[in-house]
């Protein structure tokens, strides 16, 4: 699949004025304002004006570079924002209400290091460091326990509910403590999958996933509540992963990285593990030796080989044996991988189909924040701009655009618009079958599947199929999941000629279940009991 990204449309401010580089932003909770923290040892609050522009509300000075921001806002009167800084210190603001100072509460000398993550619960101030340590404060009696790794500590995530604290570091490796009593920590075990530096973690508390984001460009998926130490790869960057975050209402996960694009991911499709590479001296598929094999060269009177290795079976193959390249979505390929030939016999169109949907950020991501109840994502670029998005498009369905996917050997996609969308609808309801069949067939496929070339400003949604019973004006019956003949006519009509295969489209249902989604199917519901 050729790497294409949609540019979003969906921009909606951007903090810009910045002197030196950004580390961190985070959106207040409850206002239109967004507080950042950068390498000019400033920390800023920045409120939305009536012309819809940020300006700086407050300009707070710390001792040294600020690197990393938590917000922890109980209360109207308890708003309090954690700083981490290059020296090593974590220091403890409280934000009026007005947003207009920032009153200092406490300083955590907890490292000696610069600090790059804290998390705040319960009246525990946890933080990682540099310094390659772990170190919980206890707010009210300021002590800490603290737990020492063999590299920096680089991200940092905490699961509430069995309190687990997760620590990526620089090495790759992933450490699950657990905060046990009141002064002691214990090293429960180690996620190995990496193979460059944590840059960012992110716990799913609901399926109990942990997620990862690498300099090796890749995402892993920890299945932690399945107890079975299973670990999904997606694949979709072709830069450092720097950023995650998690659309509780839709099921899925946005990344971001230095490749300047946003990745929205769906996690409702039951993933495949990725296979270990499997090592071997010789082709698993012809048996010709690799080029260590000596004594099997000299043997066979043949040049060695060198040593690949299919993605879908983990064998070891020669470079003929796996000339093939396919995506594997379901495997987290979105891009075209390597395949031995047996594998990439059995790869169909539908194993092909995208299950992630890629945009533009048109900048160099640092690090994101998310919003979900107001459907709001803050990205920070390395261009020291900050910019803000509405998401909205990703949390529903919209019935106004639709599209319906000519066979493979076309390549080619129409959009069905708002009034022949009704049309469609009438025919498939109204002028067909029984009102059991009606019912049957809008309940059945208000169902979720993301291809993203059919990607449409972060959407993408079409028809659902006729029932196998169905004919056409003509009497002539057609395979189940196609448009009848009258409808291909309609469609021909609406849009001029199209090649088409076979004289019918595939007809599959795509629809995000959104809010709108759900108001359309209520209304044929209704349109339905009162026929």
């Amino acid at each position: 699949m050729n790497y294409c990204a949609e540019t979003l449309h969906f921009e909606i401010g951007k903090v810009e004025g910045f002197t030196d580089d950004l580390n961190d932003a985070c959106l207040i909770p409850g206002e239109d304002g967004v507080i950042t923290a950068g390498d000019d040892k400033t920390v800023q609050v920045w409120l939305k004006r009536d012309s819809g522009q940020y300006w700086p509300s407050i300009c707070q000075y710390v001792p040294s570079q600020a690197t990393c921001i938590f917000v922890s806002f109980t209360s109207p009167e308890s708003r309090t924002v954690f700083i981490g800084l290059d020296n090593g210190t974590v220091m403890e603001f409280n934000l009026a209400p007005d947003c207009n100072k920032l009153d200092h509460k406490k300083d955590y000398l907890s490292h000696v290091g610069r600090v790059t993550g804290i998390h705040f619960e319960k009246g525990r101030v946890m933080s990682v460091s540099r310094d390659k340590t772990f170190q919980w404060a206890d707010a009210r009696t300021g002590n800490m326990v603290s737990h020492t790794f063999t590299a920096w500590c680089t991200a940092l995530q905490y699961d509430t509910l069995t309190e687990h604290a997760f620590v990526g570091d620089y090495s790759g490796q992933i450490t699950m403590l657990k905060l046990t009593g009141t002064n002691s920590l214990q090293c429960v075990t180690t996620f190995k999958g990496h193979s460059g530096s944590i840059r960012s973690l992110l716990w799913e508390p609901t399926h109990s996933l942990l997620f990862s984001g690498s300099f090796d460009q890749n995402v892993c998926v920890w299945d932690i509540g399945g107890k079975k130490g299973t670990v999904y790869e997606l694949q979709g960057h072709k830069g450092k992963v720097t950023g995650l975050e998690y659309l509780k209402k839709t099921n899925q996960l946005i990344s971001g990285g230095e490749d300047s694009i946003l990745v929205a991911w769906n996690m409702k499709i039951q993933r495949l593990e990725t296979p270990e590479w499997k090592e071997s001296d010789i082709c698993e598929a012809c048996r010709k030796p690799f080029f260590w094999n000596l004594r099997a060269m000299m043997e066979s009177k043949t040049i060695g080989q060198r040593q690949h290795h299919c993605r879908a079976c983990g064998k070891a193959v020669c470079d003929k044996c796996s000339s093939r390249r396919s995506p594997l979505p379901k495997m987290g390929f979105e891009f075209e991988v390597r395949l031995c030939d047996p594998c990439f016999a059995q790869v169909t169109d539908a194993d092909r189909l995208s299950l992630a949907s890629f945009h533009e950020a048109k900048h160099s991501v640092v690090t994101l924040h998310l919003d979900e109840s107001r459907s709001l994502l803050v990205t920070v670029g390395t261009d020291r701009l900050i910019k803000i998005w509405d998401i909205s498009a990703l949390n529903q369905a919209f019935i106004s655009t639709y599209q319906i996917s000519i066979p493979k050997c076309f390549r080619k996609f129409v959009s069905i618009r708002q009034s022949f969308m009704e049309e469609v609808w009438r025919k498939a309801t109204v002028d067909h079958g029984s009102k059991e069949d009606k019912r049957e067939i809008i309940q059945f496929h208000f169902q979720v599947k993301q291809c993203s070339h059919l990607i449409r400003d972060g959407y993408t949604a079409s028809f659902p199929d006729l029932s196998p019973s169905l004919t056409d004006s003509r009497g002539t019956r057609r395979p189940p999941g196609t448009l009848t003949t009258d409808f291909e006519e309609r469609l021909r009509g609406y849009y001029g000629e199209r090649p088409v295969a076979q004289s019918y489209l595939p007809w599959k249902c795509s629809n995000h279940l959104g809010q709108d989604g759900r108001m359309f199917g209520k209304a044929c519901l209704g349109s339905l009991e009162k026929s």
